[in-house]
């Protein structure tokens, strides 16, 4: 009940004064990639000198900021997601644009049950990490990293991967330590792993 009344007083007060925010457009957005329990949402405005970019939740957290942003919720469920964009140098620039999005569970199976196992080893790690894919049948798999501001920094794979169990090597080069989203896509499912960097 807590969550929904942080969500509505926040739309009451966009759409009260929707007549009068009327110089800035939600270009694009926002969009939305899957990791777990975890969000990556990016979007695009137009008509700000000083554009700021917001994300409400749909939880009872603290609003996202920045262009690019994530966000990791407690449970799977349902959320309703908002985009606000605006200007820092004139108020009366603001454009909102909600989607109501399905928060799935940690795990990636494709549709005849058939499950792909992944392990990253070492983790933390300091110069490259060995990432193993386990599957009983061919896949098609996209491997990419993200930074925890939904910023990809890596493409790791993006091919069939043939039944049995495959290595892929990543030694990365000009990241800051810290802790990435590898995240794997087979078909519509998803999977993700939080991998530590403590550099080199």
């Amino acid at each position: 009940m807590k969550t929904k009344i942080y969500s509505l007083s926040i739309l009451t007060f966009l759409l009260f004064n929707i007549g009068v925010f009327a110089q800035c457009t939600i270009t694009s957005g926002p969009n939305v990639t899957y990791s777990g329990l975890t969000i990556l949402v990016t979007g695009t405005g137009s008509g700000a000198i000083a554009p700021m970019y917001i994300y409400d939740w749909g939880d009872s957290n603290p609003q996202g900021f920045g262009q690019n942003s994530s966000h990791t919720y407690a449970v799977a469920g349902s959320y309703l997601l908002c985009m606000i964009y605006t200007d820092v140098a004139d108020t009366s620039c603001l454009e909102f644009n909600c989607i109501q999005i399905a928060v799935p569970t940690v795990g990636i199976a494709n549709q005849t049950g058939l499950a792909i196992d992944i392990t990253a080893t070492p983790n933390p790690f300091h110069s490259a990490i060995n990432i193993n894919l386990s599957t009983n049948t061919s896949e098609h798999v996209e491997m990419l990293v993200y930074d925890l501001t939904g910023k990809q920094i890596a493409s790791l794979k993006n091919g069939i991967v043939p039944a049995g169990t495959s290595t892929i090597n990543w030694e990365p080069t000009g990241i800051s330590e810290g802790i990435y989203l590898l995240q794997i896509k087979s078909g519509d499912n998803v999977i993700t792993k939080k991998i530590i960097y403590s550099g080199k």
